[in-house]
């Protein structure tokens, strides 16, 4: 029976991985008009698609509007397809000053002005009271599994690539600080790359509980000047990876692993 059970968990994980990859390609071609706090859906494409993508495309744009899905529950999705079936004008109001409107062929996602500061631009306050400009960037910019993004706003280039269940032997250590394994079942893509934000925390690989990313990149003796300039990698709006820095032991590659993402780090 335990056999049976552990074989059909295996069984939907990849179905939800699989739905979760053709919702992230779905989101890209319903994809119209992209800001930091709004992003706009065809609705062409979004009811073509069948009801379980039209979820999760939806729980990925708001993700990238809001940073997350804190408080987001599957009523407020529910309630959010429902506008397809609508006539324009049709609107319906989230947690966080998010809101929902159906206009003439387009469903868009808005974080109004109570809600807005999470997805202004990181400009991090520098010494004496003066601003530096940031070279990073709060927008979120999706990494395709497999594929690869070029971060112009930090300098480089992500890759990612799968792999089968590891090898007799295989070493999750035996990555680098531009290279590092991740269990991929336990990612949900697509994947987001951004620059760090205020109150931002994370697992780090060993860890025994979530720390404060400032204080633990304060630890490493990150120059204040390069915190700005690290590209972090989210997963269902969680931080997997701080590039360079250290994975999210949530992510990490264990003996029960089955398949194994791979994430790199080049200079652009």
């Amino acid at each position: 029976m335990i056999d049976l059970l552990a074989r059909t968990s295996g069984l939907l994980r990849d179905d939800e991985a699989v739905l979760e990859m053709n919702a992230g390609e779905t989101l890209e071609q319903a994809a119209g008009r992209r800001a930091p706090a709004r992003i706009d859906l065809r609705t062409t494409v979004l009811s073509d698609a069948p009801v379980a993508i039209q979820r999760r495309v939806l729980r990925q744009a708001l993700a990238e509007v809001r940073g997350g899905l804190r408080r987001i529950t599957a009523s407020h999705i529910e309630k959010a397809r429902d506008l397809l079936g609508s006539g324009a004008g049709g609107a319906v109001c989230l947690p966080d000053g998010v809101v929902i409107r159906h206009a003439p062929g387009t469903l868009r996602i808005e974080k109004t002005r109570a809600g807005e500061a999470a997805g202004r631009t990181f400009r991090p306050a520098g010494r004496k009271g003066k601003r530096r400009a940031s070279t990073g960037q709060a927008v979120e910019t999706i990494c395709p599994v497999p594929g690869q993004v070029d971060l112009p706003a930090f300098g480089v280039r992500l890759k990612t690539r799968l792999m089968s269940r590891p090898a007799a032997g295989f070493d999750p250590r035996a990555g680098a600080p531009d290279r590092v394994f991740l269990d991929a079942d336990l990612v949900r893509t697509p994947l987001r790359v951004r620059g760090r934000r205020s109150g931002d925390r994370f697992t780090p690989l060993g860890a025994p509980g979530t720390r404060k990313l400032k204080s633990f990149l304060i630890d490493r003796k990150v120059p204040l000047d390069d915190r700005g300039r690290i590209p972090i990698v989210l997963s269902g709006g969680r931080i997997a990876w701080v590039v360079a820095q250290a994975i999210d032991d949530r992510f990490k590659v264990t003996p029960r692993t089955r398949r194994i993402l791979v994430l790199e780090k080049e200079t652009a």
